[in-house]
Parts: C-alpha cells; structure tokens; sequence
C-alpha cells in the first residue's frame, strides 16, 4: 500500500486517510502453510512504514486529512496524532462502543482542523456522516 500511495500522489490537491491498512506485518512469511503442530507458539512482527506521516513530511505536501478509532481520550489522542503527523484535519470516533463503528451501519464522529476549529457529527448512518465529514473539509479547503 505504501508503494502505491507514493507512487501516485503527485499532483493530490486532498490526500484522506481512512485508516492504516496494518500496522505490523509478519516478519518472516511462509512458501507452504505453516502446520499447527510446527508453530513455534510466537509471531515477531515488523512495524510497517506509516503512510499518513510519511505524507506529513513532504514539502509541499497536499491537504492531509488522517483518521483516528480510538476506544479513551478520543480527542486528546486525536490532536496528538495530528501534530505529530502534521496532518491538515483528524476524525475521530469511538470504535469501543457497539451502537456505532466497526460493528453497525452508523458511526459518530469529532473533526479537528489544525486552527483548532472542531466539528462535531453526530450519529447518523455511514454514508451521511462521510459526507459531512467531506462537506465540512471541503468548506475549509476552498478558503
């Protein structure tokens, strides 16, 4: 994934970062399946390259929006991420919880640009809270 975003974000006016694809990947692979009874009961993993910092160190860079599932601190660790990211714009919201999220069609949401502005958006389905997320980057983007 890191290839294919730096292979293709010349030119990006608004880069979105809907979520890291993986954070750690296996150090080792395997040619062949790997039988239960040859495992050896632990898996080191490497980090992989963060693409939304990555992208936060270029000079210029595009309009970074980053995103942050958080389950404490929703936006104290959202701010944290941008800053230390240097990222334009950060949605957060509470993947702890069941009404909203990874297990339900709804989600809720904070939005934080980096003059300190905040958006909140309340629950509503996926669809409607991706669009005022967009409609509200958008908004600040044209100024």
């Amino acid at each position: 994934m890191y290839r294919a975003v730096m292979d293709n974000i010349d030119g990006a006016d608004i880069v979105v970062k809907a979520a890291a694809v993986a954070d750690f990947r296996p150090s080792r692979t395997a040619a062949k399946k790997v039988k239960k009874d040859a495992f050896p009961g632990t898996l080191k993993l490497d980090r992989n390259r963060d693409i939304l910092a990555t992208i936060g160190k270029m000079n210029p860079k595009p309009y970074l929006i980053g995103f942050a599932a958080e389950t404490e601190k929703l936006r104290e660790n959202a701010l944290k991420k941008m800053e230390e990211k240097n990222i334009d714009a950060i949605v957060t919201n509470d993947v702890s919880r069941d009404d909203i999220g990874f297990s339900s069609d709804y989600n809720e949401a904070n939005l934080y640009f980096r003059d300190g502005t905040e958006v909140s958006i309340p629950k509503d389905e996926k669809d409607a809270v991706a669009f005022r997320i967009l409609e509200c980057v958008s908004k600040r983007f044209a100024l």
